[in-house]
Protein backbone atom coordinates (compact mmCIF):
# COMPACT_ATOMS: atom_id res chain seq x y z
CA UNK A 1 0.00 0.00 0.00
CA UNK A 2 2.78 2.40 0.83
CA UNK A 3 4.43 1.89 -2.56
CA UNK A 4 1.19 2.86 -4.31
CA UNK A 5 0.95 6.05 -2.26
CA UNK A 6 4.52 7.00 -3.13
CA UNK A 7 3.92 6.20 -6.79
CA UNK A 8 1.13 8.77 -7.00
CA UNK A 9 2.55 11.40 -4.64
CA UNK A 10 4.36 13.25 -7.42
CA UNK A 11 1.35 13.12 -9.74
CA UNK A 12 -0.91 14.52 -7.03
CA UNK A 13 1.56 17.34 -6.31
CA UNK A 14 1.79 18.28 -10.00
CA UNK A 15 -1.99 18.21 -10.44
CA UNK A 16 -2.55 20.48 -7.46
CA UNK A 17 0.20 22.86 -8.53
CA UNK A 18 -0.95 23.01 -12.16
CA UNK A 19 -4.64 23.48 -11.41
CA UNK A 20 -3.92 26.51 -9.30
CA UNK A 21 -2.54 28.26 -12.36
CA UNK A 22 -5.45 27.74 -14.72
CA UNK A 23 -9.04 26.48 -14.68
CA UNK A 24 -9.75 22.80 -15.12
CA UNK A 25 -10.80 21.88 -18.66
CA UNK A 26 -12.73 18.73 -19.53
CA UNK A 27 -11.16 18.64 -22.99
CA UNK A 28 -7.64 18.86 -21.60
CA UNK A 29 -8.29 16.21 -18.95
CA UNK A 30 -9.84 13.84 -21.49
CA UNK A 31 -6.99 14.37 -23.93
CA UNK A 32 -4.47 13.71 -21.17
CA UNK A 33 -6.29 10.55 -20.08
CA UNK A 34 -6.35 9.22 -23.63
CA UNK A 35 -2.68 9.98 -24.09
CA UNK A 36 -1.67 8.35 -20.81
CA UNK A 37 -3.77 5.29 -21.59
CA UNK A 38 -2.45 5.02 -25.16
CA UNK A 39 -6.00 5.19 -26.48
CA UNK A 40 -7.64 7.03 -29.36
CA UNK A 41 -11.09 7.41 -27.84
CA UNK A 42 -13.41 6.41 -25.02
CA UNK A 43 -15.80 3.56 -25.75
CA UNK A 44 -18.52 5.22 -23.68
CA UNK A 45 -18.80 9.01 -23.69
CA UNK A 46 -21.90 9.52 -21.54
CA UNK A 47 -19.70 10.87 -18.73
CA UNK A 48 -18.24 13.77 -20.73
CA UNK A 49 -21.07 16.29 -20.26
CA UNK A 50 -21.45 15.62 -16.50
CA UNK A 51 -17.66 15.90 -16.15
CA UNK A 52 -17.69 19.25 -17.94
CA UNK A 53 -20.48 20.53 -15.66
CA UNK A 54 -18.60 19.34 -12.58
CA UNK A 55 -15.42 21.08 -13.67
CA UNK A 56 -17.30 24.29 -14.46
CA UNK A 57 -18.77 24.26 -10.96
CA UNK A 58 -15.34 23.59 -9.44
CA UNK A 59 -13.80 26.44 -11.43
CA UNK A 60 -16.57 28.84 -10.39
CA UNK A 61 -16.23 27.84 -6.75
CA UNK A 62 -12.45 28.29 -6.91
CA UNK A 63 -12.80 31.88 -8.13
Amino acid sequence: MRDRQNEYAGVRTRLVRDTRRRPLSADELLESALSRGNRRDFAERSFVRPLAHLLEACNEEAD
